[in-house]
């Protein structure tokens, strides 16, 4: 399964490709890197425009047009951990309904922001790699609201993105949670944006042994409220770990992974919206 997507061996070379996309011509399903390729015709692309020094013919190519091309790769359908659905979540957002596609944000220059006609940037941002661009997408859709009701704070987050549930993609790997405290640490359990893995009811990290998910993302325009009682001083933040530091454990590799604040309020900055 996941070979289909990252090794891939298209013309003789292994791993993603310039001919993974530009040479991609339909599928067999919009799932598990369905893809067909022609390797024998002209590269395909947007356009099919090319000038008098290109190595090699160009065609417009109706795939590229079509947020297919994408979800075919970014629509998993495996064992139980590895279970995704970005595609199908941007099929039925906002954005799909107002014609932006996956191209439209993933390869602007801007991380979340639709590029409007720019020339498209490569670096396909998402949350993986660069942890700069992972925490810029992440906060053009986060906001967070503190606020008081007597002796209980209430903590309000939202998905103010128009593509996709927050977060989306590689659930079995990453983590994003909101985390309440006060000045001795936090107060509550972390609330989970993130999926949580089980198997037989019981948390593990290995995707391999998962027999059930469990998903705390929220759609666009979505909230999750966490209440602390407390009328003690109250800091929340959205965090985020591009790796389980479990799952790395579970691995051998060094548990130690960085973390990141996507974004905080406190008692005298309540609110941050992007």
């Amino acid at each position: 399964l996941c070979d289909g997507r990252h090794t891939p061996e298209v013309g003789g070379d292994d791993g993603l490709t310039c001919a993974s996309c530009h040479a991609a011509v339909g599928h067999d399903g919009v799932e598990n890197g369905l893809l067909i390729w022609d390797l024998n015709g002209p590269v395909r692309g947007p356009t099919g425009v090319v000038d008098a020094s290109s190595p090699h013919a160009a065609a417009a190519g109706g795939l590229f047009a079509d947020s297919e091309l994408c979800g075919t790769c970014h629509e998993v359908r495996g064992p139980a951990g590895f279970e995704e659905s970005p595609f199908a979540h941007w099929r039925d957002s906002p954005a799909a309904a107002a014609g932006v596609g996956c191209v439209d944000c993933h390869m602007s220059p801007t991380p979340g922001v639709d590029r409007d006609g720019a020339s498209p940037d490569h670096r396909f941002i998402g949350l993986n790699g660069d942890p700069e661009a992972a925490l810029a997408l992440l906060r053009a859709a986060v906001g967070v609201r503190l606020s008081r009701d007597g002796a209980t704070a209430r903590v309000e987050v939202t998905n103010h993105g128009r593509g996709h549930d927050l977060p989306d993609g590689a659930s079995f790997l990453r983590e994003l949670w909101v985390e309440v405290s006060g000045p001795d640490g936090p107060l509550v359990p972390p609330a989970w944006l993130s999926t949580r893995l089980l198997r037989d009811g019981v948390e593990v990290a290995d995707p391999l042994t998962a027999d059930q998910q469990v998903r705390g993302a929220l759609p666009p325009g979505g909230s999750l409220v966490v209440e602390v009682a407390t009328d003690g001083p109250v800091t929340a933040c959205v965090k985020f770990r591009g790796e389980r530091p479990d799952l790395r454990a579970e691995l051998g590799l060094d548990a130690a992974g960085e973390e990141w604040d996507v974004v905080c309020v406190d008692d005298d900055d309540p609110e941050v919206r992007p």
